[in-house]
């Protein structure tokens, strides 16, 4: 499971934006005398909860949306949502977009893409063994786990059972 950051987090958002309209993006402040249409991004981290070997982050991510018409402002929302319907693609992996919302505020659409994903040091590798058989292995090199400490939930069973 590959480490993802913050910044990474909303590069990929902007990266999305980029790839699919042709507009001004604002990620660190919005300038006086800004072009409309125009995104400002920016991240609202949640929470992160910390175990021995991941983290999980939930994150918001806000887009501002500046147009000049409430409609085509409500045209965006339509548009952004396919845009964040499923999952976003964060450096080599793709994390499941949650929930999304959209409002205006002000002069305004603000769009809402929350997010939930794991980073950490231990990644699940599954194989199989030579009898077709399913192994999960944790790969964790900070803590000394390998491959050859694994055993399969069969095996332990019949190890307790003695």
């Amino acid at each position: 499971m590959g480490n993802i950051t913050l910044v990474d987090t909303q590069r990929a958002v902007i990266k999305q934006l980029h790839n699919k309209f042709d507009y001004k993006i604002y990620a660190e402040h919005i300038p006086q005398g800004f072009e409309k249409p125009s995104f400002f991004v920016y991240m609202l981290p949640l929470e992160s909860t910390h175990s021995a070997h991941y983290m999980e982050h939930s994150v918001i991510v806000k887009i501002k949306y500046f147009g000049d018409t409430n409609s085509s402002k409500w045209e965006m929302a339509d548009e952004l949502a396919k845009l964040f319907s499923s999952v976003l693609p964060i450096k080599d992996r793709k994390i499941t977009v949650t929930r999304t919302n959209q409002e205006i505020v002000d002069d305004h659409l603000e769009f809402t893409v929350r997010l939930h994903f794991e980073v950490g040091t231990a990644q699940i590798v599954v194989n199989e063994n030579d009898e077709g058989e399913e192994v999960y292995t944790i790969v964790d090199e900070t803590s000394g786990y390998t491959d050859g400490q694994v055993e399969l939930a069969r095996e332990l069973n019949e190890r307790m059972d003695l």
